[in-house]
């Protein structure tokens, strides 16, 4: 029974990870505009804003299942970032920053709980509920792009993890990653309504 439950692989039992095609057989379900090329976990989409028929709710999901997969991956190789955490909240996945003293919420899509119904980014002085209660005005454009680069600047930190403990050869990585570029992208340059841009940071990722 052990040697039988150690050739169970956790990450394709809990994620199905798909780009470019449905779950559906390749399907898409919002109609001749719809592009079909979607990163998909878990057969929900990724995105940065909803668009066409994809609804902040998919965007929360996919992202929640990113960002518990990355969690597994971290906490299985060992590895804590100094400056970075996940929160896997099922409504709404987060990711806190922390610069010295300061902490800083990103929302890795629309946090629904939330009275107002508004996404973005918070900070505090070692209190989240204190920095809650001052909601970002709606003109505030920097959406998603934070926690996008928050997501990425992790994902690059495991991925130096994996290569110092020798656990991961660099030719397998489809895209040359650090912690501020993915590919050819430099996400310090990516904006919200760089809808092309954005889209293919999130491919890569």
């Amino acid at each position: 029974e052990a040697v039988a439950l150690s050739k169970v692989n956790l990450h394709s039992a809990l994620f199905d990870i798909v780009v470019g095609d449905d779950c559906d057989g390749g399907k898409d379900n919002g109609g001749p505009h719809t592009p079909a090329s979607f990163p998909r976990i878990n057969c929900m989409r990724l995105g940065h804003r909803p668009r066409f028929d994809l609804g902040w709710a998919e965007i929360n999901c996919a992202w929640a299942s990113a960002a518990q997969l990355l969690l597994f991956i971290a906490s299985s190789v060992k590895f804590t970032s100094e400056d970075l955490r996940i929160v896997p909240m099922s409504s709404c996945a987060k990711i806190m920053e922390i610069r010295g003293s300061k902490k800083y919420v990103h929302n890795l899509g629309m946090d629904l709980d939330q009275g107002d119904g508004r996404n973005g980014s918070s900070s505090s002085n070692g209190s989240h509920q204190a920095s809650s209660s001052r909601p970002r005005p709606p003109s505030d454009h920097l959406i998603m792009i934070p926690a996008i680069r928050a997501f990425n600047s992790l994902l690059s930190q495991v991925f130096e993890h994996l290569l110092e403990q020798r656990k991961a050869p660099k030719e397998v990585q489809p895209f040359k990653l650090s912690r501020t570029t993915i590919g050819p992208h430099d996400l310090m340059r990516l904006h919200e309504e760089d809808g092309p841009n954005v889209s293919a940071v999130i491919f890569c990722i």
